[in-house]
């Protein structure tokens, strides 16, 4: 019984840390989920072009064709091409998508050459143009285009990317990895045999970072293709140059005077520098074109079109904003000049445009221009956000945060044996807090004794100095150690290496809790025994370490547990900034600067277990030197 009195406690408080612990991370984690979802930057994208025929067969598994074969139409490059002309039937009769097949002879018309040996043991191929949105065929059976690529980009240090499955091959920046020479796997993980260099999401294409090709192929690069198996002897193996594919039709009344339209997909992606849009077979410019001064002259610019959207941009702290304006409130146009009515400023530009997007979320624009009655309006090239890219769901995304905020306890469990086999150092540094917190410990407690002494045996000395001591602890730390580092420089002391900074900051935070709780205890004597040492003729040194000292025991040991606690803070805290690479305190800055939550949870749990031991060890010199204070 005795024993389970002793261990219950522990079981009670790990219980109440595993209570709180869940529920406080999944409040904190999904709530950061969910802004994750939210933030468009962080959705898978997916481009939406001209399909050829053959793709047609897969309809019930594109939502894409689904949502337009009412409103598609048939291209060639950027030339609109009538069903009649192609199919060989009435204009005005209904031809659907379904009509769209390998049956019809409608899919390749110009074959690109492709330079690579069909041996039953070649997979890559090479193209003399940029031909990477053109379907491939082999032997007229139309191939699948898919890669996957990992959740980790290239920064000059990892060497290990995460796969879904280690099937198929994989590509880096135009080339076919080889396995045992570039990389080598360790069960859906692809270990590189040096690190990569330095990969960021704005790049496009994903070329930057190692690709698994899980489909029939992939590019490499834009001239470069990769095919998952090798074709056999013999095969046929055609990329399009040129072939009739099915595009999408933007919906919109095309009656002379409408200029709004809706792409087929929602949530545009406004970024997207390749976006087509065709009115008949002319491309509408997307990048809008920058108006010029004309003569100098800060209102009038000079228009390259007559019609055209007139936006005014300005970039504050990096962020590039758009304002509309709009013929005669902003400005007026006379021939090809645009005069303003409000000059702008210098860091104000004028971009024309021939569309711009109203609503990315529902994919609206508008056109500078209304199409004539009987045009057609279609995109051959779009990009829209597709889906999360952390999952499907708030719980989905909460698992795959990269970095938890607060972990899950059991996480960060089952996380403590890689944790020390991967930082075996971290127990040198955690014996050299240990003792920078003991060494500060003995120091604030040898102050603290001393003056809490003075203070009882003088009172006058008390009054003098007891208000300085309380107001030395509103003076702030981080204020503290670049002081004291200056201090202690000039004696030639070593900040980076010396123990003493930790000494003297850990100390100077557990003096004062010592320092009241002692002088707290001196004072608790029972005026009694005070009375009755007098009667004995006893002087004021024996009244204080016969009398005042013990019954001051209880009230010092207890301001020690405190002071024990400080110590240790004060002792993290100097080793944070004096960067002294041999405390725990440096290696949680580390963890700190290199963003990794995980560590630095466990960090943390170390430095609670260390706090814990410094109070019991207190407790047990307690018990040690007074064991009539020992609670039964």
């Amino acid at each position: 019984m005795r024993f389970l009195r002793k261990v219950l406690p522990v079981f009670v408080a790990l219980a109440f840390i595993f209570v709180i612990g869940y529920p406080t991370a999944l409040l904190i984690g999904l709530n950061k989920a969910q802004s994750d979802m939210k933030d468009r930057s962080r959705w898978e994208q997916r481009s939406v072009m001209p399909l050829a025929p053959m793709d047609l067969g897969n309809a019930d598994q594109l939502p894409f064709l689904q949502s337009i074969h009412n409103t598609g139409l048939l291209v060639n490059g950027n030339q609109p091409l009538s069903l009649s002309a192609i199919l060989g039937k009435d204009a005005e009769q209904k031809v659907v998508y379904t009509n769209l097949n390998a049956d019809s002879n409608v899919s390749l018309l110009t074959p690109a050459p492709l330079e690579g040996e069909v041996d039953g043991q070649n997979r890559v191929f090479h193209t003399d143009r940029a031909f990477s949105d053109h379907p491939l065929y082999l032997n007229g059976r139309l191939l699948n285009p898919h890669f996957e690529k990992p959740e980790e980009k290239p920064d000059g240090v990892i060497i290990e990317f995460n796969f879904s499955s280690s099937d198929g091959v994989f590509i880096l920046n135009g080339k076919l990895l080889v396995e045992g020479e570039d990389y080598h796997l360790d069960d859906t993980t692809l270990v590189t045999a040096e690190p990569l260099p330095l990969w960021t999401s704005g790049q496009e294409p994903d070329w930057g970072r190692p690709l698994r090709v899980s489909g029939d192929y992939a590019w490499a690069d834009n001239q470069t293709i990769v095919l998952r198996d090798p074709p056999p002897v013999g095969a046929r193996l055609e990329l399009a140059a040129s072939f009739v594919a099915w595009a999408e039709q933007l919906s919109g009344s095309v009656d002379g005077s409408n200029r709004t339209f809706h792409f087929a997909q929602p949530r545009l992606v406004t970024t997207d520098r390749d976006r087509v849009v065709y009115v008949n077979e002319q491309p509408l410019n997307n990048s809008g074109t920058r108006l010029r001064n004309v003569n100098d002259n800060e209102l009038q610019f000079g228009l390259p079109k007559p019609e055209g959207i007139i936006v005014m941009e300005e970039r504050i702290e990096r962020v590039l904003h758009q304002t509309q304006l709009f013929p005669d409130d902003d400005y007026t146009i006379e021939e090809n000049t645009l005069t303003l009515v409000n000059a702008l400023d210098k860091n104000q530009s004028l971009r024309q445009y021939d569309y711009l997007i109203l609503d990315s979320e529902f994919s609206r624009i508008v056109l500078a221009k209304a199409p004539e009655p009987g045009s057609v309006v279609w995109t051959g090239h779009y990009k829209v956000y597709d889906r999360p890219g952390c999952g499907l769901t708030v719980f989905e995304c909460f698992v795959t945060l990269p970095q938890h905020p607060v972990p899950l306890p059991h996480w960060i469990i089952t996380s403590l044996p890689d944790f020390f086999i991967n930082n075996a150092s971290v127990f040198g540094q955690i014996a050299y807090t240990t003792f920078g917190s003991f060494a500060a410990l003995v120091m604030g407690g040898v102050v603290g004794l001393l003056l809490a002494s003075l203070f009882v045996l003088i009172r006058p000395l008390e009054r003098a100095f007891l208000p300085w001591v309380v107001a030395s602890q509103t003076v702030p730390i981080i204020a503290l150690v670049p002081v004291l580092m200056l201090i202690l420089s000039q004696f030639g002391i070593t900040l980076q290496s010396s123990i003493l900074p930790t000494a003297i900051i850990g100390g100077y935070l557990s003096f004062f809790p010592i320092t009241i709780g002692t002088v707290k205890g001196l004072r608790s004597v029972d005026p009694l025994s005070i009375d009755l040492m007098h009667s004995y003729a006893a002087n004021k040194w024996q009244i204080f370490f016969k009398v005042r000292f013990y019954a001051a025991l209880p009230f010092m040991f207890a301001s020690f547990k405190v002071g024990a606690a400080a110590a240790l803070v004060g002792a993290l805290i100097s080793e944070t900034e004096t960067s002294n690479s041999s405390g725990l305190g440096y290696e949680i800055l580390g963890r700190v600067q290199a963003g990794n939550v995980a560590d630095l949870w466990i960090l943390f749990l170390i430095s609670v277990l260390m706090g814990i031991m410094f109070v019991s060890a207190v407790g047990w010199v307690e018990r040690l030197l007074a064991p009539w204070m020992r609670k039964v």
